[in-house]
């Protein structure tokens, strides 16, 4: 149980971006320290950076489809200073540093772990993040989608196949606490529903 003076320090703010896609700032509240998942519309992310006074420290780049990695190249060129660029996939606009399935990183007091989970790209990363005392969470990008209460769908199959999107789903991120919330990189839960109730 936590202690009624612990101050969790955890937090996420999502950005809409483009029609349905959502970026992420994930940081901590002590330090003001902050990570962005998949900042394909830079503007909209550093006006979330100054809004909240945070200290950029990395782009998290979840796999290399336009949608999610095009507007890394520009975020760098509209900061002050240098910062990294993770992902999977040498594809990734600026990567900087090419991460392995259990590769850790720190930002703060968290542990940002990469999962390796092919099969929307070969390259595909989710990111699982974990702070003592907070919930864990885990940005999912087009690997997992999710309702309100409810999974909702994977992204398409553009460069893997049936087996490598069932051991990302029922081995890899069914390993993760249940308490984990789950940020995916769409909102797709209307089209996805209406695709299987057609079906």
């Amino acid at each position: 149980m936590l202690s009624k003076f612990q101050k969790l320090s955890m937090k996420v703010q999502y950005i809409r971006m483009l029609e349905d896609n959502f970026a992420y700032v994930l940081y901590d509240e002590v330090t003001r320290k902050a990570a962005v998942v998949d900042p394909v519309e830079p503007e909209k992310v550093l006006e979330v950076i100054d809004k909240l006074n945070l200290d950029l420290n990395m782009i998290l780049t979840t796999h290399h489809h336009w949608d999610h990695a095009s507007g890394n190249n520009k975020i760098l060129s509209l900061l002050k200073k240098s910062i990294p660029v993770y992902g999977g996939d040498e594809n990734i606009q600026s990567l900087s540093k090419k991460l392995c399935h259990g590769d850790e990183i720190k930002l703060a007091t968290m542990t940002i772990k990469a999962l390796h989970t092919p099969c929307h790209t070969k390259g595909h990363i989710c990111y699982f993040v974990e702070q003592k005392g907070n919930a864990p969470m885990c940005f999912t990008g087009d690997t997992l989608f999710i309702g309100k209460k409810f999974v909702a769908g994977c992204g398409r199959f553009f460069e893997g196949d049936a087996s490598q999107m069932n051991n990302s789903l029922n081995i890899i991120l069914k390993k993760l606490p249940m308490s984990t919330l789950i940020y995916p990189g769409h909102e797709y839960t209307l089209s996805n529903l209406k695709v299987s109730l057609l079906s």
